[in-house]
């Protein structure tokens, strides 16, 4: 029987990362210009990457088993709750701190980042049933079954490509999200569409917003027109960061990815052809024997 343990501390890398980082922070700013001023909330970010752990263990941190009995979590080694996999109702929120909510209308804080969390949302997940969506289909990732030939074209496939859906907090010098890929038939022409559109949508805004640092020098084009374009760059950038990828699966692939707040894996189609070949492929499979399954933490 398979068996997942979890934590609410952090692996030992992770700590240590945290302790590093908020420590290499605070002993610069004292050093160089004191912990005050307008960089005094970063401050208070720092300490906390400090002081979470030793917080958590303070405060006697969840140890939390999980398997097909049900979910049992101990803290400071006594049992404080046990449910069994049917009491559970679904995870809900926003990732990647959920909370896992029972049939008789109690909860309990879940996470979908860090060490066996991701694992254990999956076996969660793929245990109590899968949610539906109009135009969409919900699947186990690992069962979903193409029929033969490009997704893309319909041309004999060459290779395989990932169709990714993610759900999180994307904070450009950093993200806190979680995806899982789908493995999809493709032909080396798509593949090579989808990689150049992606490449555009990825790096266009940014060499554009550097070729307008130089159009001063070149041009007689200066002050607000300028300040416009690289302000509709930097827009560009920020959209295309979000939604890129799924215009650009929707383009070439003709379907996207998707993950609701329980971590439910999604396939949405513009053709219903497709939607359906693909349907009954898996369905012949056996794709429908287990419900949906659950997205793992990306780091």
């Amino acid at each position: 029987m398979q068996r997942i343990l979890v934590s609410d501390l952090p692996d030992r890398l992770t700590t240590a990362a945290m302790i590093a980082a908020g420590g290499s922070w605070l002993a610069g700013r004292a050093l160089l210009t004191g912990l005050a001023g307008e960089l005094r909330e970063l401050d208070w970010f720092a300490g906390a990457l400090i002081g979470t752990v030793p917080a958590l263990a303070l405060l006697g941190p969840r140890s939390i088993v999980v398997d097909e009995r049900g979910i049992s979590v101990t803290r400071r080694g006594r049992l404080v709750r046990t449910r069994r996999m049917d009491e559970i109702a679904g995870i809900r929120g926003r990732a990647p701190l959920l909370r896992l909510s029972f049939t008789d209308g109690s909860s309990m804080l879940w996470f979908t980042t860090g060490q066996g969390w991701g694992p254990a949302t999956e076996f969660i997940v793929e245990r109590i049933g899968r949610a539906t969506l109009p135009g969409a289909m919900s699947l186990v990732t690992n069962k979903i079954c193409f029929p033969p030939g490009c997704v893309g074209c319909g041309a004999p496939a060459e290779v395989e490509v990932a169709i990714t859906g993610r759900r999180g907090t994307d904070l450009v010098l950093g993200s806190f999200a979680v995806s899982r890929s789908v493995m999809a038939p493709a032909c080396r022409n798509c593949r090579a569409e989808r990689r150049g559109l992606g490449a555009l949508f990825s790096f266009g805004p940014l060499v554009g917003l550097t070729i307008s640092m130089f159009i001063p020098l070149l041009t007689p084009l200066k002050g607000t027109p300028l300040l416009v374009i690289a302000g509709l760059l930097v827009l560009a950038f920020f959209v295309l960061r979000y939604r890129g990828d799924v215009w650009a699966d929707w383009y070439i692939w003709g379907m996207h990815g998707e993950l609701t707040a329980d971590g439910t894996v999604h396939l949405r189609y513009r053709d219903p052809e497709q939607q359906a070949a693909i349907a009954a492929a898996s369905a012949a499979a056996g794709a429908d024997a287990r419900p949906t399954s659950a997205a793992r933490p990306e780091v």
